[in-house]
């Protein structure tokens, strides 16, 4: 990431980490940020945005089953922006609270809006053959709802927390069009903390 590139937050929030970004990028750059929580949004526009003319902040009103009863489909929607407009685009803590299909649809998007070479960084609750057991079990936070290819903690409720089986976003990711894909290890699913990773949630870096 450089000071002059062109970046997406995706579901931005209350722009913690647009706040960061204010000091790095140049007057150049870009930011832009959604979210369906106008609250939030309504926030950075008046903060953040006010102070910082490349920084953009937009409002989408979109359905969520956790926090939101109404609003547009999320396996629908189109990103507000055009083909081939950013460098970078990230999620944090948001892939967590969606279906499989709005996330399939997001996928796809980020390809669309992501230029040649750009590079996206999105976290998970990722499992696999070798931990899905523990995670499905332990007490506390678990995934005990089995799907096809992914868990819920809660049955009625199927964008609250979500748990992917590693191999089905590899493909999920391959089918948006991504061609690199690393993921690094979050300590959420460790039976102890150990230390030597810094993480909760996985990190998923992809790449156009």
């Amino acid at each position: 990431m450089q000071p002059d590139h062109k970046l997406l937050d995706i579901r931005c929030g209350m722009g913690r980490t647009a706040i960061a970004f204010t000091p790095y990028l140049k007057s150049n750059s870009t930011y832009h940020g959604f979210d369906p929580v106008k609250k939030g949004i309504d926030w950075c526009k008046r903060g953040i945005g006010a102070d910082f003319s490349n920084f953009h902040f937009t409002y989408v009103d979109l359905f969520n089953d956790l926090y939101k009863s109404k609003g547009g489909d999320a396996a629908m929607f189109k990103f507000p922006y055009s083909d081939n407009q950013f460098n970078v685009c990230f999620t944090f803590s948001v892939f967590t609270h969606m279906a499989i299909s709005e996330i399939q649809n997001y996928l796809n998007e980020m390809y669309r809006v992501s230029h040649k070479d750009a590079c996206c960084l999105s976290t998970f609750f990722l499992y696999n053959s070798h931990n899905e057991t523990y995670i499905s079990t332990r007490s506390g936070f678990s995934f005990p709802i089995a799907h096809d290819g992914y868990r819920l903690m809660h049955a009625d409720v199927t964008a609250g927390n979500i748990a992917i089986q590693e191999d089905v976003l590899r493909s999920m990711i391959s089918t948006a069009g991504f061609r690199e894909i690393e993921i690094i290890d979050g300590f959420w699913k460790d039976e102890r903390y150990t230390g030597d990773k810094l993480e909760y949630q996985d990190i998923v870096i992809f790449k156009k």
